[in-house]
């Protein structure tokens, strides 16, 4: 899947194609489980990466881009549980202000 390709050596492309991901799955319905599970494990493995907050809200806005195009719940459920692994408040805060008032900073 094109998710390998947010590995990219190249940061700003991998980033360029990380902010693009939602695209994918805004039509079809398994493809967007597939993306929300790829999504997560890219969320979990980045605390490791340089530049690893950069990662994270980059797959919680794309996430809020697409919930606000397909209003798919699950969108909200799987952000709801990426910024709640968030340990820094510092970030849980910064990534729950891409869902204004949708997610709560405090939760998790």
């Amino acid at each position: 899947m094109v998710i390998a390709a947010t590995r990219d050596r190249m940061f700003v492309t991998a980033r360029h194609i990380l902010q693009a991901l939602w695209k994918y799955a805004l039509d079809v319905e398994d493809l967007r489980t597939v993306l929300l599970a790829e999504l997560t494990n890219r969320f979990e493995d980045s605390t490791a990466e340089k530049n690893s907050t950069l990662i994270r809200f980059d797959i919680v806005s794309g996430l809020r881009t697409l919930y606000d195009q397909s209003g798919d719940p699950a969108v909200m459920q799987t952000a709801r549980q990426l910024i709640s692994l968030e340990d820094a408040v510092k970030y849980r805060k910064k990534y729950a202000a891409v869902w204004r008032g949708l997610i709560d900073a405090q939760s998790g």
